[in-house]
C-alpha cells in the first residue's frame, strides 16, 4: 500500500467525529481477538491487519469503516490493550 492510502485510512480511522465511538488507537484488541466477516483468519492473525511499527492499520477500513464500527472495541471494558498498543502475535489473543 503506498503512502498516500495510508493517510486515508488513518484519516478515516481516527475521524472521531464521523463515528460515534472513542478514537480507535489501533491496538489491535478487536482484530486479534474476534476477526470480522471481511477478514482473512490466518493462524497469524488477519492478513489485512497490518503493523505500521506504532499501530495496527485495518487494510478493509478505508472501505468499510461503518460496517466495521472502528473504535468500537476501544469503549470496551475487556479490552486491557488501549493503553498499551504495540505489536502482538495471535497467541496473546
Amino acid at each position: 500500500m503506498d503512502r498516500e492510502g495510508l493517510k486515508k485510512i488513518l484519516a478515516a480511522m481516527s475521524n472521531a467525529a464521523a463515528d460515534p465511538f472513542k478514537k480507535c488507537v489501533g491496538c489491535g484488541y478487536c482484530c486479534l481477538k474476534a476477526t470480522c466477516g471481511l477478514g482473512l483468519d490466518t493462524p497469524e492473525g488477519c492478513e489485512f491487519l497490518q503493523w505500521n511499527g506504532s499501530r495496527y492499520i485495518c487494510l478493509q477500513a478505508l472501505l468499510h469503516h461503518a460496517e466495521l464500527a472502528i473504535g468500537a472495541g476501544c469503549t470496551s471494558s475487556l479490552n486491557t490493550w488501549r493503553k498499551d498498543v504495540k505489536r502482538r502475535n495471535k497467541n496473546e489473543a
